[in-house]
């Protein structure tokens, strides 16, 4: 998408996850690669400027992560080791964020344009259509 890539939002649209089919729906996998995997995809795929500006909204989602995952499923552990992990590697991903950002061809008002609000995206994940 940043490349200037098209794509589509498709809220019917179904996807089989083929890795929690074995690691399972809330398992403590699932919930570690969550975890560590959202701050991953943060730190390489948002321009800094919208870093700041999104931060807000960061906040958040990862205060809403936070409760879902630790005080509603009693997922501490796991999330927090993800959280762990993901500081450790932000390094590695801050390295590969030049590559990906070389290639964007987005401004920051398309991406803007381009993004959930993070009042929708929370109201679809209660309802049960943004996914796990």
């Amino acid at each position: 998408w940043l490349a200037g890539w098209k794509c589509a939002y498709v809220p019917g649209a179904i996807v089989h996850h083929k890795v929690s089919g074995s690691i399972g729906h809330l398992s403590a996998n699932t919930v570690y690669y969550f975890s560590r995997n959202s701050l991953w995809a943060w730190v390489k795929n948002v321009p800094v400027t919208l870093m700041l500006r999104l931060l807000p909204q960061r906040l958040i989602y990862e205060v809403s992560a936070f409760s879902y995952y630790c005080l509603i499923h009693g997922k501490i552990g796991p999330y927090l080791r993800g959280k762990w992990d993901g500081l450790k590697g932000a390094g590695a991903m801050w390295r590969k964020r030049k590559e990906l950002q070389a290639l964007r061809r987005l401004t920051n008002g398309q991406i803007i344009g381009g993004l959930m609000p993070i009042s929708r995206y929370l109201f679809e994940r209660l309802r049960g259509k943004g996914g796990h």
